[in-house]
């Protein structure tokens, strides 16, 4: 396991090992294509081009590269099994995974790599299942943050890697979560046992040359009218959740007290534009499914309610996408098209009960999207305020801080702004536009082609100098060292998140010192987010 810190080069470093070694395949398994081929998954089809421009940058041209994604993608297994590597993405073989036919499943690989190997981490996930199913002589995994949330993270890395008897989660528990948890030290020695054998890391200490990360934390206080819309909306969920037995809350799917905190930190970013809660029937009214899918993947949940399906986005461009019941429960493209189905058969007044949760869903209300209107949009193409918002002449203290520093530092480099929603995107990109601070945009909406285009002029044009993301979709793997002042919007429950947002722009070949601008609101559950957030450093940098 390569476990370097972000922006430290793993990639490089990896081929620079591999060419040390001879492809000569392992006679056993029971693979039926041997193969002297690496095979690299990635996170997304973007990061292919990044990882091959990397390799002729050290391989000068003389590397037999294939692509397993896409249309058109090479599907001769012996072609395969002959390059010397083969580049695909977790979604592609996750989809694969129960094909008995698929190529990438019928080859017994020298050596498969996992980059931001950290996606695995939930063992309990078909996307685990399907890694774990591939067949080759050698395992690596790169990830810069091994452990995101708990030991368990960790734990699915070596499961994948086979390092026995530690690759039994129930034997790492034994002698190493528990011992740990209890501040046993045969638990810290063991780990050490365990890391020194098979983890290469690397830390900034050893990068002498590499710029200086300031971080500039922004406390930011409410204004009158935002603290009291805040209180308010506060007792008005709880009061909203205490009129909601178990039963109930069950039968809502993500309409619970975490999507009652969700409300509570947007309010933090969105002060007085945001949408008010007026009772217990507009938390339903105000379900979007965006937002839904964020607090799933927080969970590690973000799989099908019914089948279990790994489901990677809602946009129904991507392959693995998924829709919401307008109960609130999450399907995968295949069961959502089979209920649908089932109404159309008859008539769209008829209803279906949710298989979930057995309520009775009206035809035409089947998914939570299907009574969507079109978004208004900008000039900018982007959604206009006044939709997605409560009022266009709002107060929101944290974006009046966000702009006053991206004003002050206009002049030292370009800008990469990122929040976990695509609604505060939406209240960025408002406000850079009154002040006239021209600005690209990415998120989960962004086509492949469209994301490359953005990324591209980014780096090459001059004139481009802020780039606003979502952290889902800019947080990992991307190389923005064109840039060294981040800002990052909102604390995460994950604050590994933060880290690969600061390592999109800090990381070698940076000759410049980055700055990262990090808020929080003074006396809301933001500022007990951050020490969840120290709890979970602690264990992460044990590593």
């Amino acid at each position: 396991m390569i476990a370097s810190i972000m922006r430290t080069g793993k990639e490089a470093e990896n081929f620079a090992e591999s060419g040390l070694q001879n492809h000569l395949p392992d006679t056993g398994g029971r693979a039926k294509v041997f193969s002297r081929s690496t095979l690299v998954i990635v996170r997304s089809a973007s990061l292919i081009d990044e990882w091959i421009e990397e390799i002729n940058k050290h391989c000068h041209g003389h590397i037999n590269i294939n692509t397993y994604h896409g249309r058109g993608r090479e599907t001769d297994r012996d072609i395969l099994a002959d390059s010397d590597i083969v580049f695909s993405t977790y979604d592609t073989i996750a989809l694969e995974a129960i094909d008995q036919e698929s190529p990438v499943y019928c080859i017994k690989w020298f050596r498969i790599i996992l980059d931001e190997a950290h996606r695995i981490r939930n063992t309990t996930t078909k996307l685990f299942r399907a890694m774990l199913s591939l067949s080759a002589n050698l395992r690596w995994c790169l990830t810069g943050t091994p452990i995101q949330n708990s030991l368990e993270d960790l734990a699915a890395l070596i499961s994948f890697i086979g390092t026995f008897p530690l690759d039994d989660t129930s034997v790492f528990r034994k002698y190493i979560t528990n011992p740990l948890l209890k501040g046993i030290e045969e638990g810290f020695d063991n780990l050490r046992a365990l890391l020194n054998s098979i983890c290469l890391r690397r830390t900034k200490l050893l990068l002498e040359d590499l710029p200086k990360v300031q971080n500039i934390h922004r406390p930011v206080y409410f204004s009158a009218n935002e603290k009291s819309l805040y209180l308010s909306t506060q007792r008005e969920l709880i009061h909203n959740a205490k009129q909601h037995d178990s039963q109930k809350r069950n039968q809502k799917g993500y309409f619970g007290a975490f999507q009652m905190l969700q409300q509570l930190r947007r309010l933090c970013n969105h002060g007085t534009f945001q949408k008010k809660v007026s009772g217990a029937s507009d938390m339903g009214l105000q379900f979007d499914p965006g937002e839904a899918f964020v607090l799933v993947q927080v969970k590690d949940d973000a799989k099908c309610h019914y089948c279990r399906v790994e489901i990677v986005g809602l946009n129904p461009g991507v392959s693995g996408h998924g829709r919401f019941s307008s109960c609130g429960h999450l399907f995968c493209f295949a069961c959502a098209s089979t209920y649908k189905d089932t109404i159309e058969a008859y008539d769209k007044s008829s209803y279906i009960r949710c298989p979930i949760c057995s309520r009775k869903i009206i035809g035409i209300d089947l998914f939570a999207d299907d009574g969507a209107s079109t978004r208004v949009l900008s000039s900018s193409g982007f959604p206009s305020v006044s939709e997605v918002f409560e009022t266009t002449n709002g107060i929101s203290s944290k974006i009046s801080a966000l702009l006053t520093d991206i004003k002050q530092n206009q002049t030292e480099g370009k800008s990469l702004i990122f929040s976990c929603w695509t609604t505060s995107l939406d209240l960025v990109g408002y406000h850079l536009s009154l002040h006239r601070l021209s600005f690209q945009r990415l998120d989960g909406n962004s086509s492949h082609s469209q994301r490359r285009e953005i990324l591209k002029e980014f780096v090459a044009d001059s004139t481009k100098r802020i780039l606003i993301m979502t952290t889902g979709t800019g947080a990992e793997g991307l190389n923005l060292m064109v840039a060294n002042c981040v800002y990052i919007l909102e604390p995460q429950w994950n604050p590994m998140v933060e880290e690969q947002a600061i390592a999109r722009a800090s990381r070698m070949g940076q000759t410049r010192d980055v700055k990262v601008f990090r808020y929080v609101m003074q006396g809301t559950l933001e500022e007990d987010m951050q020490s969840q957030q120290s709890r979970k450093l602690f264990f992460a940098k044990m590593v």
